[in-house]
């Protein structure tokens, strides 16, 4: 007795590999949409500071120029009425050339260091509806450490983040 053959056995093996390998890319797929996600959740939690609040310097590129156009909405003003009222708000002969950085803890809550008669010193300044207001005060010790010489301590609870400096055109940008 001979062995039936089926005439139609190829094009259903082509059909069941063909079932197999578009399985296989759709399933694919939703791996790769789930590696974007993933990745996307990790920029997010990145993103956030441990507070849980979204930092300000996220939509705008952080290397812009702070003296042209805003690269994060208070940053500027804040720089720009720190720079004309230093000679009040900033501890001893300090003027607006004296500053050197400009550490954001957020847009209205800044670290400014500056020096004096060769001494480096910080102000911790907030920036509220009512203008600047100098919340501590610290000075730069020999070992390199931040000594607070008169208001409250801050430094520990409120840390540095987003540093500003000048550029060799004299624009306040930001540098991390």
């Amino acid at each position: 007795m001979a062995k039936r053959v089926f005439k139609h056995s190829g094009i259903w093996f082509v059909v069941l590999l063909l079932g197999v390998l578009l399985a296989l890319w759709w399933g694919l797929g939703f791996a790769e949409q789930a590696r974007q996600q993933q990745l996307e959740n990790e920029e997010i939690e990145r993103i956030l500071d441990e507070r849980g609040e979204a930092r300000d310097d996220v939509a705008e590129d952080t290397a812009d120029d702070v003296s042209g156009e805003e690269p994060v909405i208070g940053r500027a003003a804040t720089i720009a009425a720190v720079e004309a009222q230093a000679a009040t708000l900033l501890p001893g002969t300090a003027d607006a050339d004296d500053i050197s950085r400009f550490w954001f803890f957020s847009d209205t809550e800044v670290y400014v260091e500056y020096t004096v008669a060769g001494e480096v010193q910080m102000a911790y300044l907030e920036n509220t509806d009512g203008g600047l207001d100098r919340v501590a005060h610290y000075a730069q010790s020999v070992s390199g450490t931040w000594e607070l010489l008169d208001g409250e301590e801050v430094l520990f609870t409120k840390p540095l983040r987003d540093l500003y400096e000048r550029d060799s055109k004299g624009n306040w940008v930001a540098r991390n």
